[in-house]
C-alpha cells in the first residue's frame, strides 16, 4: 500500500511543496500529531495539508484503493481516514524530513505496525 502511494506521489512529486504552503509546519509539529498508538488521526489532515503545494494531501487513487479493499471483503480494523493520514504522514517524513531520519525511524516503524494491525497486509 505504501509503495503504491509512493509510486502515485512520485508521479505527482510537484504536488509536494518545496517548503510547506499555507503556514510553516515543523518536523516537531508533524511528529507531535502522531497518536501514541502509532497512527496519525484524520484530525491531523489540516496540518499535513500544509506540506503540499496546493494545500491538499487528498489522494483519490489511494482512497479508492482503500475503499476497494473494504468492498472486496477485506476488513479494515481502523477508520479509513486514520489509515490514509498515516500513509501520507509517512510519505511526508520520508520525502521532507530525510535529514531527520534517525529521529523518525522508530516512529515510522510503530506507524507501519499500526497499519498492519489495522488490516493492511503490506504497509511498506
Amino acid at each position: 500500500m505504501m509503495k503504491e502511494f509512493k509510486r502515485t506521489m512520485d508521479e505527482e512529486r510537484s504536488k509536494l511543496a518545496a517548503k510547506p504552503s499555507q503556514k510553516s509546519v515543523s518536523f516537531k509539529e508533524l511528529v507531535a500529531c502522531q497518536h501514541s498508538s502509532g497512527f496519525w488521526p484524520e484530525t491531523c489532515k489540516q496540518l499535513i495539508n500544509n506540506f503540499f503545494k496546493d494545500g491538499s494531501c487528498h489522494d483519490q487513487s489511494l482512497l479508492n484503493e482503500l475503499q476497494t479493499l473494504t468492498t472486496s471483503g477485506k476488513k479494515l480494523l481502523s477508520p479509513i481516514g486514520d489509515i490514509l493520514m498515516t500513509i501520507i504522514a509517512l510519505y511526508v517524513l520520508e520525502e521532507k524530513f530525510e535529514d531527520n531520519e534517525e529521529e523518525w525511524t522508530l516512529l515510522a516503524k510503530k506507524a507501519k505496525a499500526w497499519l498492519k494491525n489495522a488490516g493492511l497486509d503490506k504497509p511498506d
